[in-house]
């Protein structure tokens, strides 16, 4: 029968607590009341959830053994015996792959910008090939909103930001002779709901002080928790209660926190659109979309392309060349 060690013991205990914690949080009206607050915890438990529901039905399947082999005459439940351990061996191993694909997944958000001053329709068609993209290689596509007549959109998967940050650059389409120009603008844009992991907080107690120097009372109520990877800190003494402080201070450190991506994630997009000003402005287009030739040509790799495989979104053509 497929184990656990010790290790993973501990890691999916771990996993267990933070969801049952979460589960707690999410349903505080206090956590609703915080859209921002309240959209991290949710994402969060939304991500542990199936790994942590399997576990615990894993320690069930496990307890239900027991009671069975602590019973002595095993002949009268063998077959329910067996089933049980079959069970816990096949979940056991699928416990083992989830926790080994929420290590290896490197997923990236990218904002798409597409603007077109001589044709909304070529503007369309861009965003079309990028969401037909997004649909073959699995990522995730949100519509933002129009912002001054730019079409911006999100696309959220595993290296999408390594793949399509290649198509950032001034474009040309030709059609019946005519000319038409847009531009695309690929931004990486900083995961703003960071993972706090326990391991990464120092949480100190002392005794709540009021006015005066007086104590409030005389228990260790105070709290303060730094998050060693930021080095942010953020503390509480205004409940009596320890896990109450706890609790505020958490919340203070998660929006500490957040606004530091948010910041973060704002000059890195400035930083990026420093480095594709030139692309944008120069007089060679990155992409020709010429409908004439039915084909579309890559300027920065030399490359010409079938125009309907492009407009249908297999972009890998592109990106493959680009690695290669």
């Amino acid at each position: 029968m497929n184990t656990l060690s010790e290790e993973f013991i501990k890691i999916f205990d771990n996993y267990e607590k933070e969801y049952d914690e979460l589960e707690t949080l999410i349903s505080s009206v206090e956590i609703m009341s915080d859209h921002k607050l309240y959209n991290y915890y949710l994402k969060r438990f939304r991500t542990i959830q199936e790994i942590a529901l399997l576990y615990k039905k894993v320690k069930q399947n496990k307890k239900e053994l027991h009671e069975f082999e602590s019973l002595g005459d095993m002949d009268e439940f063998r077959d329910e015996v067996e089933r049980l351990k079959a069970e816990i061996s096949e979940m056991t191993l699928n416990l083992k792959k989830l926790n080994a694909n929420m290590k290896s997944v490197t997923s990236e958000q990218v904002v798409v910008e597409v603007n077109s001053k001589d044709s909304i329709e070529f503007e369309e068609e861009i965003v079309g090939i990028f969401k037909n993209c997004s649909t073959q290689k699995g990522f995730e596509f949100i519509d933002k909103d129009i912002i001054s007549e730019t079409k911006v959109f999100l696309i959220v998967g595993e290296n999408a930001y390594s793949s399509l940050k290649i198509f950032s650059g001034k474009i040309k389409k030709i059609l019946s002779g005519r000319e038409c120009f847009a531009s695309i603008v690929v931004l990486k844009k900083e995961d703003e709901e960071i993972e706090i992991k326990e391991d990464d907080l120092i949480i100190q107690t002392s005794k709540s002080a009021g006015a005066g120097g007086q104590h409030i009372n005389k228990t260790e109520s105070a709290v303060k928790i730094i998050h060693r990877p930021t080095g942010i800190f953020a503390e509480c003494q205004d409940e009596r209660s320890q896990s109450k402080n706890k609790e505020k201070a958490m919340q203070t450190l998660l929006r500490k926190i957040t606004q530091n991506q948010e910041e973060k994630s704002e000059k890195l997009q400035k930083n990026q659109r420093k480095e594709i000003k030139n692309k944008l402005f120069a007089s060679t287009p990155t992409v020709v979309f010429d409908f004439d030739l039915n084909k579309v040509i890559f300027n920065l790799l030399k490359k010409e392309y079938k125009l309907k495989e492009i407009l249908n979104g297999n972009l890998d053509l592109i990106i493959n060349d680009q690695v290669n």
